[in-house]
This record gives C-alpha cells, structure tokens and sequence, in this order.
C-alpha cells in the first residue's frame, strides 16, 4: 500500500510539488467555493498531485503547525522525559478551557495548547530553535524574533511545499534528531489507526 503525506490546516491542504496543477484537485476546490492549496506526496515515489502551485510555493505564517518540529525539538534536547511527562498549569486562565490544566506532552499536542509550547521553546532556547529549524529546512525565520511568540507573529513563515518535504524528512527519520525523538512524536501524532490506514496529524 502507498503511503502519502497529508498535512491539513483549516482549508490548506499541503505537499510537496514538481508537477502541474491536478485538475480534479481544482475542480473539488471550486465545487466548494474553497480557497486553498493541496498537494499530495508518495514517500515511496515522490509522485505529487497538487492544486494552487503558486499559493504552495508562497511563505505564510506556520502558526500551529509548528508543534510538530517544537515537539520533536524538545523530546530530542531532553527538556521534556517523554510524552507522558507533565507540563504544570500556573492557574492562569486562557479562552479555551482545555487548556486550562496540567498537560502531558501528547495532551498539549492534541489541544493545541500555547502556554505548553511557550513553555518548551523557554526550555529549549533562541539559539537551539534557530538551529533546529534550519537543519529542518523549515522555511525562513526572520530576526531578531520573540522566543515565546515566534511561530504565532508571523516571524517564522514556512510553503507547503516546505512542509511536506520537512514531514517526509520525519517520516524517514532523515533529519539531525535522535530516533527516540522521533519514536515519541510518532506516539503523540497518533490520530486513527484502523487495518486499512494510520493518520497522524496537526490542526490547529
């Protein structure tokens, strides 16, 4: 069976391209009235449908899509044990109440909860982010930039493309972190599992 990457954020749906415009991609988009970008990738043969080229080429803020390479960060420095390990709520109250508890990694992943990423990239560092998002080829960070807020003001901007080609790397375990890192984030990612298909994901 071949595996595809599929990142899926709000309406953008995103890969990696070297092909034309998929027309019964497009055609979805517009039944829909959809504004939006998909490109889907085969890890086995890098074959690539893709709809909106020049929206996946184009560098937008990753927001929460930057979990996934904070997590991995995080579990491969050893700021965090594991994904069971307990990131402790100081009471303040945030909009959206799932966030407002103690969270374990997988729990913060799966909430989207900032304060707990917040918190990792005060851990991990400027210099070690700056680093690890480099070696990831994930996209372009503009300096100087907020250690805290980085990934949410639009200072680190990253393609479709860029993404896709960056959650291949994962996938194959290609990029400059330890395989437990890696073993972790595939764990926390875990979205189905049935006979047929594995989803592992991020919204936000």
């Amino acid at each position: 069976m071949r595996h595809f990457i599929l990142l899926i954020v709000g309406l953008l749906l995103v890969s990696r391209p070297a092909v034309a415009e998929d027309p019964d991609i497009a055609r979805r988009f517009v039944e829909r009235g959809l504004t939006g970008t998909m490109v889907l990738s085969s890890l086995q043969t890098d074959q690539t449908f893709i709809h909106n080229l020049e929206r996946a080429q184009q560098r937008l803020p990753c927001a929460s899509t930057f979990k996934i390479l904070n997590t991995l960060i995080a579990l491969d420095r050893q700021v965090i044990s594991g994904e069971d390990d307990v990131l402790q709520w100081d009471g303040r109250l945030h909009p959206f109440p799932s966030w407002n508890q103690d969270q374990t990694l997988t729990s913060a992943f799966r909430v989207s909860c900032v304060w707990c990423d917040q918190e990792l990239a005060r851990r991990v560092g400027a210099e070690t982010d700056r680093t690890a998002i480099r070696q990831a080829a994930y996209g372009a960070l503009r300096e100087p930039f907020n250690l805290t807020e980085f990934w949410l003001d639009g200072s680190l901007r990253v393609s479709a493309i860029e993404q896709v080609e960056f959650l291949k790397n994962v996938r194959r375990q290609s990029l400059p972190f330890k395989p437990s890192a890696f073993d972790a984030l595939r764990r926390i990612m875990l979205v189905e599992q049935t006979p047929a298909f594995t989803v592992r994901a991020k919204t936000g």
